[in-house]
């Protein structure tokens, strides 16, 4: 059975270094998610041993080989499998607290509080 294409779901791209959806570009034009955009790409090599280069076409970011020529994107991650984990710990990314974007103080939140929903309730059903 044949699913219908639904909009903005044929392309999801993810970020390299953590995984999560990637959102924005980064200078060398690779999707990242927002942590990552001032990040470094680690230096990648092709599997006959040459450097890779990043180049970025119409549909989205490739690699360059001096001696192979073009490859994918995913043949050069798959060529490199330890290589943006590695970056990502040299330069790791300002994870958010959750402090920082609660307004309440820490108090508050851990006093439980009771509601009691009723079947005619029309917030709740």
């Amino acid at each position: 059975m044949v699913r219908r294409k639904q909009y903005g779901q044929s392309r999801v791209d993810a970020c390299p270094f953590c995984g999560s959806q990637a959102t924005s570009e980064n200078e060398f034009g690779v999707p990242v998610c927002r942590h990552h955009t001032k990040a470094d790409m680690p230096p990648l090599r092709c599997f006959c041993g040459d450097w890779l280069d990043v180049a970025k076409g119409k549909w989205g970011p490739y690699f360059s080989c001096m001696r192979c020529g073009n490859i994918s994107w995913s043949k050069g991650l798959e060529a490199n499998p330890g290589a943006f984990s590695m970056a990502a710990e040299k330069n790791p990314a300002p994870a958010p607290s959750k402090e920082q974007f609660s307004s309440k103080p820490a108090q508050e939140k851990n006093e439980k509080k009771e509601v009691t929903v009723r079947s005619d309730d029309p917030e709740w059903f």
